[in-house]
């Protein structure tokens, strides 16, 4: 497999009706909104729409044929914004804010629900004040 066109790290991924996506990150210099596409056929990366925000530490599921991103860092704070992309418009919008600030949340969807677990509520440069206890049931029509 190829390397993707920007070095990321503090990525999320998951697949989507097949294809991989690797959502946001950090690439050394900056808080990324770009997102790629694994093309299996055409063995290579592409990218698709720009989420509204950057986001490091994002937590990224898929429900209902969406792609969300949960969370994460945008270097100043943590957020509560979530957003979903739509393979078939190859846009993202946002949708209902979870409760608190986190980042680097573990998520997982089961009956229809999105459950986000974890995470922390600061920048990693602060004392961050771990979520480990903390779960959310979010759920999304």
């Amino acid at each position: 497999m190829p390397p993707m066109s920007t070095h990321r790290h503090g990525l999320g991924v998951a697949t989507l009706e097949g294809p991989m996506y690797a959502v946001g990150g950090h690439d050394g210099w900056s808080y990324l909104n770009t997102v790629e596409r694994w093309d299996p056929e055409g063995r290579q990366w592409n990218y698709v729409a720009s989420m509204s925000t950057p986001r490091s530490t994002v937590g990224v599921v898929t429900l209902n044929n969406k792609l969300y991103a949960i969370g994460g860092r945008d270097g100043s704070s943590c957020l509560k914004s979530m957003e979903y992309f739509d393979p078939h418009t190859n846009r993202w919008s946002l949708c209902a804010p979870m409760s608190k600030r986190r980042g680097g949340v573990g998520v997982a969807t089961y009956n229809g629900f999105l459950y986000v677990v974890g995470g922390h509520d600061a920048p990693a440069s602060n004392h961050c004040s771990r979520l480990s206890a903390c779960v959310e049931r979010l759920k999304i029509f």
